[in-house]
């Protein structure tokens, strides 16, 4: 397994909650492994490159409150930024922080699915975003089904 087994916490993806988890894992001291299935970070942002995609907040809402730095330095364009300047500011956090170097991108989702295994013995880890199955029903679903 790609070198998950020599770090505190295994981190499944690169999105902003990703990039959030890894940044943080280093400040109190732990050592972290992020694997991503893209070729880069970004997480939703990467993956729909559709034409016109653009977030329904206000771009400030993606902005990262925990360097004061960091907000002061970037500058939104737009009120409601587009998929490509999201995608700017998350490879932007991800340099200025160095994230990078502990991402394995293009990882086949099987390896995540390992990498996520192994995870789970180690004292520290963040679960996917995603759940890797469809949850069960709840009683509101089928309230609404009705």
């Amino acid at each position: 397994m790609p070198h998950a087994e020599h770090c505190d916490a295994v981190v499944v993806g690169a999105g902003f909650a990703g990039l959030y988890m890894l940044h943080r894992l280093r400040r109190v001291g732990l050592s972290a492994r992020g694997f991503e299935a893209g070729s880069n970070v970004g997480g939703t942002w990467y993956w729909n490159r559709y034409p016109g995609a653009r977030c329904d907040v206000e771009s400030m809402q993606y902005s990262y409150s925990f360097d004061e730095e960091l907000q002061q330095e970037w500058r939104w364009t737009e009120l409601f930024a587009s998929q490509p300047e999201i995608l700017r500011y998350a490879g932007h956090v991800a340099d200025r922080f160095d994230l990078r170097r502990d991402i394995q991108f293009d990882t086949p989702y099987c390896l995540i699915q390992e990498c996520s295994r192994a995870a789970a013995r180690l004292p520290h880890q963040n679960a996917p975003v995603a759940p890797l199955r469809r949850p069960a029903p709840t009683r509101s679903d089928a309230r609404r089904r009705r």
